[in-house]
């Protein structure tokens, strides 16, 4: 196998080590991976982050059971769970988003617990922004998270000196991030580059000659717009050989790491393109409203075969076994067979699909407007764990943001597998919103609040002198 250069070293690679060495503890043969041992260790850290947050929640029990059974709910949607038991790393991703919330509750805890809670949020962060090469952007919220809170020890006390700490965490997020985010290999480089420029933002323009033009896309290139970088006719992202394949009867192709067309290169750079949707931010709002369309196809897809359609090139990823897939009838594997035994998420927001961008505006606005009612409103105003809830939910809608922003403006292909995260983040912060305003808040005075400073009290108080659900 041809591995990418340099190697995509992905936190996903923890999980697939683990799978391997219980797969060979166990025995089993002819294989050195088994992906049910796979799922069965990322299915494990899942209810371990579930089972924190249930632990560290100090909220009545009955609360705590629906509030994780949600989220339990939701992570078992097949457009989520599946990914457990492939190598691909969204689910590593998942599995770092849910530990940060157990984190978050402890931050906002204080005293010891907070301690736990910066270790806790540093790792999960990591955890996440090395997940996939997409996931770097999400190193700022989780920088804010880290720093938003003071960690008061010895000498270093007080505002500036209890951020001394907080600090230092953000700093090995950092290099923790800039060191082991996956890398991608000069070819899928271009091979990104050109699929957003071809297949994603001249696709949906009302007018992609003048488009071209304005990017400085040579204007006989017109032919390759709706097809992927590796299709014909001018195969962007390979060089052929002149070598004949006897075995396939065919052309033999290469990667290439640059075009061969030097005006296309320019044309397809990062800071040009950006440029463009800068100086023409309805272009920025038609690709946001085809990336939306792909956000409430919820399923991850893969881009199949070159002489399809461009609406019927992205394909359901399916991999299940013979007997689920072969076509009896007709003597052949069916395929594209996807899991439809748990698909809770992925039938409700299908309902939308092909609706654009404003049902997903509000799906993202109204969770994070119930939190900062509850945030900023002077009589009776969140406190405890509702703040942190409320927090939550606002946290959870920046991940999803910034994830769709990654996903929309930086892949060309594939929208609905790369949208996964965001896809889930969005949906836990509806899980958290809905959570926050069932929880009656703390007695207190009339335009009362709880500072930072306070906070560390809340962990001296029982399970029933916190919040508890409406009844």
């Amino acid at each position: 196998m041809d591995l990418p250069h340099p190697a995509y070293s992905s936190s996903q690679l923890l999980l697939l080590n683990l799978g391997y060495q219980l797969t060979q503890l166990i025995g089993l043969k002819n294989t050195a991976l088994d992906l049910r041992v796979l799922g069965a260790v990322a299915c494990f850290f899942i209810g371990v982050a579930i089972g924190l947050l249930f632990a560290v929640l100090r909220t009545r029990r009955l609360f705590r059971y629906l509030l994780c059974a949600a989220l339990l709910v939701v992570v078992a949607d097949a457009s989520f769970i599946d990914f457990a038991a492939s190598p691909l790393s969204e689910i590593s991703a998942v599995i770092g988003l849910l530990y940060l919330l157990p984190a978050m509750l402890l931050l906002f805890r204080g005293g010891r617990a907070r301690w736990a809670g910066l270790a806790l949020a540093l790792a999960a962060g990591l955890f996440l922004t090395t997940s996939k090469a997409q996931m770097i952007v999400l190193a700022a919220p989780v920088a804010l998270l880290l720093i938003a809170f003071r960690v008061d020890v010895a000498f270093l006390k007080g505002r500036i000196g209890g951020r001394v700490i907080p600090a230092a965490a953000v700093v090995v997020l950092a290099a923790g991030t800039s060191t082991f985010t996956p890398r991608q290999d000069p070819h899928f480089t271009l091979q990104t580059k050109a699929d957003f420029v071809f297949n994603e933002l001249l696709y949906v323009s009302p007018d992609p000659t003048a488009d071209m033009k304005a990017l400085g896309v040579p204007d006989y290139y017109g032919a390759q717009i709706g097809k992927t970088a590796w299709c014909p006719p001018f195969f962007v992202s390979l060089e052929d050989t002149g070598v004949y394949n006897t075995t396939n009867h065919n052309e033999t192709y290469v990667a290439r790491d640059k075009t061969a067309d030097p005006a296309l290169e320019d044309a397809m750079s990062t800071s040009n393109t950006g440029k463009f949707l800068l100086a023409h931010p309805d272009r920025a709002i038609r690709v946001a409203n085809d990336a939306a369309n792909a956000f409430f196809y919820v399923r991850p897809t893969y881009t199949g075969s070159c002489w399809a359609k461009h609406d019927k090139r992205d394909i359901p990823l399916a991999n299940y076994d013979h007997g689920s897939t072969y076509d009896k009838a007709a003597g052949r594997e069916n395929p594209n067979v996807v899991d439809k035994r748990f698909t809770p998420v992925t039938s409700i927001l299908g309902l939308f699909r092909g609706t654009g961008l404003i049902p997903l505006l509000l799906l993202w606005s109204i969770p994070a407007a119930i939190a900062v009612r509850l945030l900023a409103r002077r009589r009776v105003r969140a406190a405890g764990e509702r703040k942190a809830l409320a927090w939550m939910t606002l946290f959870l809608t920046s991940v999803a943001l910034l994830q769709f922003g990654m996903a929309a403006y930086f892949d060309g292909i594939d929208t609905s597998k790369h949208l996964n995260v965001s896809i889930f983040a969005s949906v836990v912060a509806v899980v958290t919103a809905v959570a926050t305003t069932r929880l009656r808040p703390e007695a207190a005075g009339p335009g009362t609040s709880v500072s930072a400073e306070d906070l560390p009290h809340q962990a001296s108080k029982t399970e029933s002198d916190v919040e508890s659900p409406t009844r």
